[in-house]
């Protein structure tokens, strides 16, 4: 079983990495792309675009929205830019210095807040959000320094429970996907998964409320970067 503190400790180590290996040498917004994880502020904007592009939803009837691993929050500005989003918008990450500059940025933007801490202590109580996006909380590898197994997949379905409970009408969840990329070619810090394994997991937390799952992997059919849409 995957301990809190250890997940804590895992997930701020592997953006610690990250942190270290950017070229500081790139512009401010590429910096802080690369700091959350992509490969570029390209990558970062198609990783948005399918994670909002849902077909079932119309944004103007969308109130309130939950970003899970928000980083510096720049969702919270594609939303209001791209989808004309309106409603309330609540982003968490379980690394201070992310929120610390998150809110610098966007805490200015109405009906726009920004928590730290790890998703699954917090208390939700009866909270309900019509969107959870998640771009970042199934790409650590919580059996480090081993390679992604039982640990991994552990804390993907709590993980996804949550975002379940917490979900009105669609989740959008960012995973590395193993079918699309070599063993030999992993990098021992992120967990890849199956969508399979992603799609039996979010079947059984939804039950009966899961109406739809789409796998878009982007910016090709065939890339390792992958976003479940999981119509509610």
């Amino acid at each position: 079983m995957v301990g809190r503190s250890t997940v804590n400790e895992r997930t701020k180590e592997f953006y610690q990495q990250r942190q270290e290996a950017t070229n500081t040498q790139n512009s401010p917004d590429e910096i802080r792309a690369n700091h959350v994880g992509w490969n570029s502020t390209e990558s970062q904007l198609h990783g948005f675009e399918a994670a909002t592009n849902l077909s079932w939803i119309n944004w103007s009837e969308v109130n309130s929205l939950l970003d899970v691993g928000c980083g510096y929050g720049n969702l919270s500005e594609f939303s209001i830019q791209k989808r004309q989003y309106q409603g309330t918008y609540l982003g968490i990450d379980i690394v201070p210095e992310f929120i610390d500059k998150a809110r610098k940025l966007y805490d200015r933007q109405s009906g726009t807040r920004f928590l730290v801490g790890n998703f699954l202590e917090l208390d939700w109580n009866q909270q309900k959000f019509d969107l959870v996006i998640s771009l970042g909380g199934l790409s650590v590898n919580q059996d480090y320094p081993d390679p992604c197994g039982l640990k991994s997949l552990e804390y993907a379905q709590k993980f996804i429970e949550l975002t379940a409970r917490l979900a009105i009408a669609g989740i959008s969840l960012y995973f590395p996907n193993a079918d699309h990329i070599d063993p030999a070619n992993r990098k021992p810090r992120m967990a890849y998964h199956q969508p399979s394994e992603i799609e039996s997991i979010v079947r059984r937390a939804c039950g009966s409320r899961c109406q739809d799952i789409t796998f878009l992997s982007f910016p090709s059919p065939d890339n390792v970067k992958t976003v479940a849409q999981i119509q509610l």
